[in-house]
């Protein structure tokens, strides 16, 4: 039987005891701050001197309302809605008559180079790892990002993937 848990346990990071459920977001919050931003390596990369550099910028990526339109009769209905409250079925269901209007608004973005503020938000929830759930290195953070952003990163992804396809050796593993 799945759901949450009830128990009062306690969640600890950095010597910090918390027990609280507001207490306890801080500490997971200071947590993965600190990873995320301890994590980053300090390297700094030429863009002048890449043999794999193209002319295409994002901002010539154009999306199709064919493309919308198949990303978003695809989506999962039981996948949790993002911050905005936006959930999948309305997008699926209603896919048809917001194609065109997404795909003009998708376009805009690219061409201007400015993504709304509101896609680039997400709610983050704690998923424990495993062993001890009181210490905040045995959480992970999921992020949900609005679904409507998601459409278009899956639209750019094919566009993008489409035009590196050719760069990318056999050797190359992942792609």
């Amino acid at each position: 039987m799945g759901g949450r848990s009830c128990t009062n346990s306690a969640t600890c990071y950095d010597g910090e005891v918390a027990t609280k459920p507001a207490h306890k977001a801080e500490l997971l919050n200071k947590y993965f701050c600190f990873v995320f931003l301890s994590a980053t390596p300090d390297v700094t990369i030429d863009p002048t001197n890449n043999p794999l550099k193209t002319e295409m910028e994002i901002s010539q990526i154009q999306v199709s309302v064919d493309d919308v339109t198949k990303h978003l009769t695809v989506l999962n209905t039981s996948k949790a809605p993002g911050p905005d409250g936006i959930s999948a079925r309305l997008l699926k269901e209603c896919s048809q008559e917001i194609a065109l209007s997404l795909c003009g608004i998708f376009n805009k973005s690219l061409s201007s180079g400015q993504i709304p503020a509101e896609w680039k938000s997400a709610d983050i929830t704690p998923i424990h790892k495993k062993d001890s759930k009181e210490p905040a290195e045995k959480y992970r953070p999921i992020l949900l990002h609005p679904i409507v952003s998601k459409v278009l990163e899956r639209c750019v992804c094919n566009c993008l993937y489409d035009h590196v396809n050719n760069l990318i050796t056999p050797l190359q593993h992942g792609f």
